[in-house]
């Protein structure tokens, strides 16, 4: 995966109610720069919606994807989730010839 590349609109219901909030969630975009912890550590920048929001280490190519984003409900403050894809060593990835 090169970039963030261009993913479709995610469908979104009208509003999302937040558990103790006087407020619905009616769109958010984020944006999260992040820094890997490899060897050579770069920034990674991650934009868009959750499951749809993915940045790749140039450094050491992990994929880092925005999974989830929630409200702790004692602080009112957002909580993130990701998911991480490392990608598979260079000598186990074989190229396939097609005729």
């Amino acid at each position: 995966m090169n970039g963030n590349g261009h993913r479709p609109p995610l469908a979104f219901p009208a509003s999302v109610p937040i558990v103790g909030q006087p407020f619905a969630l009616a769109y958010w975009h984020v944006e999260i720069v992040l820094m890997c912890k490899c060897e050579r550590p770069l920034p990674v920048v991650i934009i868009g919606q959750p499951k749809q929001a993915a940045g790749q280490c140039q450094s050491c190519g992990k994929v880092y994807g925005l999974a989830a984003i929630g409200i702790e409900p004692r602080t009112g403050q957002p909580q993130f989730q990701f998911s991480i894809a490392t990608p598979a060593p260079a000598d186990a990835v074989t190229d396939e010839v097609t005729s």
